[in-house]
C-alpha cells in the first residue's frame, strides 16, 4: 500500500503531561525508572516543548501545528509539535456529524492553560480513521439525530 499524506485540519483538546514527575506525582507511568522512554523510542528529555502523544489512528513522527497556548510556566507559541508518544486518555472521538476531535498530549514542564483549538495533522493519511468516520456517516443517514 501507498502511504499518502495528508494536511487535516481538526478539532483538539489539549493536555500536558511531564513524565519526569513519575516518581512524585500519581500519573500513568509505564516504568518510572525509565521515565523519558517514548513510544516512537526518543528520550522525552530531549524533547519537552516540541513533543506530544498523539491517537493511535496518526502517525509516529506527524507533524501537528498548534496556535499559541498559555502555561503555568509563560505562553508557547505558535509552533508544530512532532508526535512521538501514546497514551491512554489520547484518544479520537467522531460526532455523528464527521466532526473529528482528537485529545493531544503535550510533552510540557508546566501546566497548559488550554480550551479546544483548531490544530493542523501533516502526515499519511489515516485510513482507519477515515473509514470510521464514513461508517459513521452512513449509519446516520436520513436520521433526524445521530
Amino acid at each position: 500500500m501507498r502511504t499518502v499524506a495528508a494536511a487535516l485540519i481538526l478539532i483538539a483538546h489539549l493536555s500536558y503531561y511531564n513524565p519526569a514527575l513519575c516518581g512524585v506525582s500519581p500519573i500513568n507511568c509505564f516504568n518510572p525508572q525509565t521515565w523519558w522512554h517514548m513510544s516512537a523510542g526518543t528520550d522525552a528529555r530531549h524533547w519537552f516543548g516540541r513533543a506530544l502523544a498523539c491517537p493511535q489512528e496518526f502517525a509516529l513522527g506527524s507533524h501537528w501545528t498548534l496556535p499559541s497556548i498559555r502555561s503555568n510556566g509563560g505562553g508557547i507559541p505558535s509552533q508544530s509539535w512532532v508526535c512521538l508518544d501514546r497514551g491512554g486518555m489520547v484518544i479520537t472521538r467522531v460526532a455523528g456529524d464527521g466532526t473529528i476531535t482528537v485529545i493531544l498530549d503535550l510533552l510540557y514542564q508546566h501546566p497548559i492553560v488550554s480550551n479546544t483549538v483548531k490544530v493542523e495533522y501533516r502526515g499519511p493519511l489515516p485510513h482507519a480513521l477515515l473509514a470510521r468516520v464514513e461508517r459513521m456517516r452512513e449509519s446516520c443517514s436520513g436520521k433526524v439525530r445521530c
